[in-house]
């Protein structure tokens, strides 16, 4: 007689992002459906750890997988276009970022995220921009073209502020977040001036708390 009292885990799960070892124990399921439960799984627990990070990104591939998953439990798709939307989903959480805004932003993982939520509070506040004044240049020199370009460079931008003020433990030091604050405050009523655009206060504050959070939560970025 043999009693078991718990279930104890020994090795932490593979990640998604260990790309050869989470192929190899997915392999290891004996069935279509077992494969890709593994993957959605997994894929999910990598979002909900990660979406602080990035909430606009983040948030929308949760979305799409659990559309993928509620399909499947009601039966409308086989186990094996389960098995394929939900790979496709972890690819794009795995790969997506570099296809995330315009050309500026394909090296500044950070300012990829801050423009992700930009364009959440400027899209939920129901903001308006002024096509191509001939006073605004972007950060590479030519004239903006549009919403996009407008908000990846001000993603740069909100991105240089934060690592301005980023000194030494700067997460537990309420007058450098102050600094951060103060700067993009002031970041935000000169490009209204630019661009036109009509922003209440509680959207700047929204914004800022937004990118200050985002910042907080990448450590490896800041």
């Amino acid at each position: 007689y043999v009693q078991a009292d718990e279930v104890i885990q020994i090795v932490d799960p593979v990640n998604i992002f260990e790309r050869e070892a989470f192929k190899a124990e997915v392999e290891k399921a004996q069935s279509t459906r077992a494969k890709a439960d593994t993957i959605a799984n997994r894929t999910k627990k990598t979002i909900t750890e990660k979406m602080d990070e990035d909430p606009f990104f983040y948030r929308r591939f949760s979305q799409l997988l659990q559309q993928v998953i509620d399909e499947y439990r009601a039966e409308r798709i086989s186990d094996a276009e389960y098995l394929r939307r939900v790979t496709e989903v972890m690819e794009q959480v795995r790969d997506g970022k570099s296809k995330e805004g315009p050309e500026i932003l394909k090296e500044r993982d950070l300012s990829r995220a801050l423009f992700g939520a930009l364009k959440d509070k400027m899209n939920s506040g129901g903001s308006s921009i002024r096509e191509d004044p001939a006073e605004y240049k972007t950060r590479n020199g030519p004239e903006a073209r549009g919403f996009e370009q407008v908000m990846a460079d001000a993603a740069c931008v909100m991105e240089d502020i934060i690592r301005q003020h980023a000194v030494v433990r700067w997460r537990e030091n309420q007058d450098a977040q102050n600094r951060m604050r103060d700067d993009l405050d002031d970041f935000f009523v000169e490009l209204q001036k630019k661009r036109g655009i009509t922003l209440t206060w509680d959207q700047v504050d929204a914004i800022v708390d937004a990118v200050i959070g985002i910042a907080i939560n990448r450590r490896d970025d800041v």
